[in-house]
């Protein structure tokens, strides 16, 4: 099973696992848990599965995944806002690396039009014959 970070999870329904935070209340130095929840596969399955059909789900969306999953609408919430960023950044890498591929490809054509050219000029110059291209 899945948890909330990609992690293996034992548990056999969504629940929350307690983590020591370091956030502070408003001048106080009293540390607060921030639980984490792990979501179990069908609870994924069904987030999922709406964030296929809509990455920004309206209110009324948002409730009925509340109770189709358990999940407090804080969580659901959360994990639509960082799938959204997740793709966003994955898309980002994604048209980067294509950028970087057709650079790279530029350069060979380039490079072999160079070494063409070399050529050309070269074997012109041997048979009296001048090529133009």
């Amino acid at each position: 099973m899945l948890g909330a970070a990609g992690g293996k999870s034992t548990g056999g329904s969504g629940g929350h696992t307690s983590r020591s935070g370091s956030r502070s209340h408003k001048g106080s130095d009293q540390k607060t848990t921030r639980i984490r929840t792990v979501l179990n596969e069908k609870q994924l399955h069904t987030l999922r599965t709406c964030y296929g059909a809509n990455p920004r789900p309206d209110a009324l969306m948002k409730e009925q995944l509340v109770e189709m999953t358990g999940l407090s609408p804080r969580v659901i919430r959360v994990w639509f806002q960082n799938k959204r960023c997740k793709d966003k950044k994955r898309s980002m890498l994604m048209k980067q690396l294509q950028l970087q591929q057709q650079q790279q490809q530029d350069k060979v054509i380039i490079y072999l039009y160079c070494v063409l050219k070399v050529w050309v000029d070269g074997h012109g110059r041997r048979t009296g014959t001048n090529f133009q291209g």
